[in-house]
């Protein structure tokens, strides 16, 4: 997005049940208006309804509807150490180059007066403030609102649970909060298809992959060896699922799509892409399993 006089330009999440756009306050700070471009291509003039200085985040409203994936928030601050994933237009590409991923760790949260932030050795560089910091599931963690200077890579997010609060006390309408899927072990059981296709990329983005292998079905499993399962993810630097849901559900089996922002690597420049993925998951054994890849579709 970039505001009316041009001179300011950032990333943004487009808020889907809201009918707005996230962003951080400073890229329109001077500005009522801004041009946003969603990552399909769509284009529109977006009116600053909301800001907060304090905090440094602001929600336009396009004038015409803009296309995007509904994304849960994580309804607590991440641990130290735990994986996350910067998502942005930054500088000197912005459009041109496509959304950037990059891919890091939570050095740690703090808390200043009562705002908590999330710093991030996750690269971020101008242009990706405003865009989102999300988890290896794809719940939305914070968003980037400043650069540590003189510290390579080191960024700093407002967090999500802080957003929602400033939000809430504004008399914005609440924003969706789940708690943060489980890792992939003995003790852990899908009960719900789209949970085990989530749990599937959160753990193959982690490179858990005898983990996630155990969410296999048995039609996978008969013919799929872990080892040749684990070079299905050869190329892969990163896999986040945007949004998961469930397209059709009977008894002992759903089809589940998965809209996955991923990012491949073969011996050159990392290239980031969306796909459409849809899956067959079966109920076996007591819980739900992925048992056919259906579709995989670039976007």
């Amino acid at each position: 997005m970039q505001d009316a006089s041009g001179l300011s330009q950032g990333s943004g999440l487009v808020l889907r049940s809201l009918g707005v756009v996230l962003t951080a306050n400073h890229i329109v700070e001077w500005s009522t208006r801004a041009y946003v471009r969603s990552n399909d291509g769509a284009r529109a003039w977006a009116d600053v309804i909301w800001r907060d200085a304090q905090a440094d985040i602001a929600l336009l409203r396009p004038i015409s509807p803009l296309r995007g994936a509904e994304i849960s928030w994580a309804s607590s601050l991440p641990q130290p150490g735990s994986e996350v994933f910067a998502l942005g237009y930054p500088a000197p590409l912005g459009y041109g180059g496509g959304v950037a991923i990059t891919r890091g760790i939570v050095s740690r949260t703090l808390r200043l007066g009562t705002i908590d932030y999330i710093q991030t050795d996750a690269a971020v560089n101008p242009g990706n403030s405003g865009g989102p910091i999300v988890d290896a599931c794809g719940n939305l963690l914070g968003v980037v609102v400043a650069k540590f200077q003189g510290l390579e890579g080191q960024g700093v997010a407002v967090a999500a649970p802080a957003i929602a609060r400033r939000m809430g006390s504004a008399g914005i309408a609440s924003v969706p909060q789940v708690p943060s899927p489980q890792p992939c072990g003995p003790n852990v059981r899908p009960q719900q298809p789209e949970e085990a296709v989530r749990l599937f990329y959160q753990l193959a983005s982690s490179r858990r992959y005898a983990e996630a292998y155990c969410l296999m079905g048995r039609a996978i499993t008969s013919r799929t060896d872990l080892a040749t399962f684990t070079g299905w993810f050869r190329n892969k630097v990163a896999i986040v699922p945007v949004t998961v849901t469930v397209v059709s559900r009977q008894v002992g089996e759903a089809t589940v799509e998965a809209l996955v922002l991923s990012s491949d690597s073969v011996g050159g420049p990392i290239v980031t892409r969306w796909y459409r993925e849809v899956w067959r998951v079966r109920y076996e054994d007591g819980w739900w399993r992925l048992s056919e890849r259906l579709e995989t579709t670039p976007l």
